[in-house]
C-alpha cells in the first residue's frame, strides 16, 4: 500500500463510500478504510430512502434496491388509518449491495480500499492539522499520511473524538431502536411502508414495517428513553410483533439494536483538517431517525470541499469551513425544523395521534401524491389539533 494519500476516508458506509468515490473521480489519491471485512455489515438501519435522497446524490442503480415504495400506511392508537399512493416515494435498499456497489465504483475510479482494517488514532502534525492516521491490520500497525481526513465511522465515531470533538449526547437527545429482519411475513404488501403511532407501543417514537421483497421485511421500533419510563426497545418490539402479526409472527433472521442521536447542527462537522459526516456528525432527521440521505449529501459535499482545498485552496484550512456551511444551506433549515418539532412529538398523547391521523385521512386517504412536503404536513397536523398550539413555541426561530 502507498503510505501517502491526499484524502483518507474512515468508514465505508453511505457517507464514506460516496466521499471516496467523489474524491477519486476528481483525481485525488484516496484511501477508504473499513474496519469490518465485509462492507455493508453489520447492519443497523431500516434501509429506507426517498427517491430524491438517493438520486440527488448518486445516480440510481436498480441492483441496489430491494423494494420500490409506492404507498404509505399510517395507523393511530384507536385504529384510524391513512393510506395514500406515492409512486415516487422511494426505496428500501439492500445496504450491503448499495455500499459494496459504491465502494466498487470508488475503486474503479482509482481509490484504494482497505477492509478489515481499524483506525486506531490520528497523527498529530502542526497545531493546525493532523498529518495522517494510524491503522491496524490484523496484528500490524502502520501509519498513513494524508492532507485531509473524512470521518464517516458512524454513531460511535472515534475519529471525531480524536480530532477534539465531544460528540456525546445526554439521554434526552437520544432514541433507542430495535429491529428484526423477517422472512415469510404474512399479509405483506411488497410496495407499502407501514407506520404505527401509539404511546404505549412506542413511547416518543413509532413502529414500522418496511418490505424488502419476496416476503422479507424490516420490522422495527424506535422509542425515546426520556419518555419511555424505563421500558426497553427490544421488549416493546416483541409487543408490537404480537400486535401486528398475532400468532402468525415469523421467526427473525437477524436482530439489530442501536441508538439514534438527534440532529445537532454544524457543531460536530469540522475540526482542523478532519471533516465529520453522516451519523458521526449527528446529521439525522430528529422526527423519523432517517440518516442515509443526509449521510450521502454530507459525504459528497465533504469530498467536494476537500478537492477544492487540495486543488485551489493552497492548504488554507478556511476553505474547509465551506463544508458545514454548504451542508447547512442544503439541509439545515429542514433539519432544525424537525429538531424543534421533536419537542412537540415527545409530548403527543394517543388522543393527539388519533385526531391528527383521522384529520389527515380526510385530506390524503386514497389519494395519489406526487410529492410530500413534511413541513407542510406538520403545520397541517397542528392546525387540525389546535390544542397543540400551546407547544408551538418550540418551533419559533
Amino acid at each position: 500500500m502507498d503510505r501517502r494519500f491526499d484524502i483518507v476516508v474512515i468508514g465505508a458506509g453511505p457517507a464514506g463510500c460516496l466521499a471516496a468515490l467523489t474524491a477519486a473521480r476528481a483525481g485525488c489519491r484516496t484511501l477508504l478504510v473499513e474496519k469490518h471485512k465485509t462492507i455493508g455489515e453489520p447492519l443497523c438501519c431500516a434501509e429506507g430512502i426517498s427517491f430524491c435522497g438517493l438520486n440527488d446524490n448518486i445516480p440510481l442503480d436498480h441492483s441496489w434496491i430491494d423494494a420500490d415504495v409506492e404507498r404509505c400506511y399510517l395507523r393511530s392508537p384507536a385504529g384510524h388509518e391513512l393510506q395514500f399512493d406515492h409512486p415516487d416515494a422511494g426505496f428500501v435498499l439492500s445496504r450491503r449491495r448499495f455500499e459494496q456497489g459504491m465502494a466498487d465504483l470508488a475503486v474503479q475510479a482509482g481509490c484504494e480500499l482497505a477492509t478489515g482494517t481499524e483506525t486506531v488514532g490520528l497523527l498529530n502534525g502542526s497545531g493546525e492539522r493532523f498529518h495522517g492516521v494510524r491503522l491496524l491490520d490484523g496484528q500490524t500497525t502502520y501509519d498513513v499520511g494524508c492532507q485531509i481526513i473524512i470521518a464517516a465511522d458512524g454513531i460511535e465515531s472515534m475519529v471525531a473524538r480524536w480530532a477534539g470533538i465531544d460528540t456525546t449526547l445526554p439521554v434526552e437527545h437520544l432514541d433507542s431502536a430495535a429491529q428484526f429482519l423477517f422472512d415469510g411475513v404474512p399479509d405483506l404488501d411488497p410496495t407499502r411502508m407501514e407506520f404505527y403511532f401509539d404511546t404505549q407501543l412506542a413511547p416518543g417514537g413509532y413502529a414500522w414495517v418496511f418490505p424488502k421483497g419476496n416476503g422479507i421485511a424490516n420490522v422495527g421500533i424506535a422509542v425515546a428513553p426520556v419518555v419511555a419510563q424505563g421500558r426497553k426497545a427490544m421488549p416493546m418490539l416483541r409487543e408490537f410483533m404480537r400486535f401486528r402479526f398475532g400468532q402468525r409472527s415469523p421467526k427473525p433472521l437477524k436482530r439489530t439494536v442501536g441508538g439514534i442521536p438527534e440532529f445537532c447542527g454544524r457543531k460536530f462537522m469540522l475540526s482542523r483538517n478532519v471533516m465529520v459526516t453522516g451519523d458521526a456528525a449527528r446529521l439525522l432527521d430528529s422526527i423519523t431517525g432517517a440518516g442515509i440521505a443526509n449521510a450521502l449529501s454530507s459525504g459528497r459535499i465533504a469530498a467536494e470541499t476537500a478537492v477544492l482545498y487540495l486543488q485551489g485552496g493552497r492548504g488554507d484550512l478556511r476553505v474547509l469551513k465551506s463544508y458545514p456551511e454548504r451542508w447547512m444551506a442544503l439541509r439545515g433549515r429542514e433539519m432544525l425544523y424537525f429538531l424543534w418539532a421533536r419537542q412537540i412529538f415527545l409530548r403527543l398523547t394517543n388522543a393527539d395521534f388519533d385526531a391528527m391521523v383521522a384529520a389527515m385521512a380526510q385530506v390524503y386517504n386514497g389519494q395519489t401524491l406526487t410529492a410530500i412536503d413534511p413541513i407542510d404536513v406538520i403545520k397541517r397536523a397542528l392546525r387540525t389539533r389546535p390544542s397543540l398550539l400551546r407547544l408551538a413555541r418550540h418551533l419559533v426561530w
